[in-house]
């Protein structure tokens, strides 16, 4: 298992649909993603507009596969216009990478 973190700072009162649209995607991850396990969103107190979700993914590869997908490509395209800077996504803690 690895956990990857994903780095969002969102518009400003771009909040709502953010959240909304993380729903969705993770509902079509766990149904379309071989290797993909869970993820939780988590928000900043201290600055509202920034968010992470933390993911869990089989392994390093199942992971890998998907950042050069077309589901990728798809949600990260759909989702542009409701970030403020570019997204990162940093690999938290791994096992067997």
């Amino acid at each position: 298992m690895i956990n990857v973190g994903f780095f969002y700072n969102v518009v400003p009162g771009k909040n709502g649909e953010f959240e909304k649209s993380f729903e969705s995607v993770i509902e079509y991850l766990k149904a379309n993603v071989d290797g993909f396990v869970s993820a939780v969103l988590y928000r900043d107190v201290r600055k509202p507009d920034e968010y992470m979700i933390f993911s869990e993914w089989k392994d390093g590869d199942a992971f890998r596969e998907f950042t050069t997908s077309r589901p990728f490509f798809d949600t990260t395209s759909a989702g542009k216009s409701l970030l403020a800077t570019k997204p990162r996504h940093v690999v938290l803690k791994g096992y067997n990478q």
